[in-house]
């Protein structure tokens, strides 16, 4: 737990299939707090508080921005951790056939 919350992350890499996101998430920076929110901050201001909670035994992460904007609410869903180290996490998912990653890197 301390380990995510402990510090901001940035979105360093996303593709939805072969399109290539990542410059949309360039002004955000993400704090992860022990009580299972998320703050979005863009440009330094808190855009967006969201939920996170992390299931272990699954090894995957659930993250919802409820009512949020574009890139928000691509970050939405059950990623499933594919590697992960005390300074990044990578992960992806699968909405409608369609294949999102993500790493995300503590800054």
């Amino acid at each position: 737990m301390e380990v995510i919350t402990n510090g901001r992350w940035k979105v360093t890499a996303f593709t939805k299939d072969a399109a290539t996101l990542t410059p949309d998430f360039e002004a955000y920076l993400f704090q992860f707090q022990a009580s299972n929110t998320v703050d979005a901050y863009h440009n330094g201001i808190i855009e967006k508080t969201g939920i996170w909670k992390e299931d272990i035994a699954a090894y995957t992460i659930t993250s919802t921005f409820a009512n949020a904007q574009y890139p928000l609410t691509l970050l939405s869903g059950v990623w499933k951790i594919s590697n992960t180290s005390l300074t990044f996490v990578a992960a992806s998912q699968t909405i409608n056939g369609e294949v999102y990653t993500l790493r995300l890197d503590k800054q």
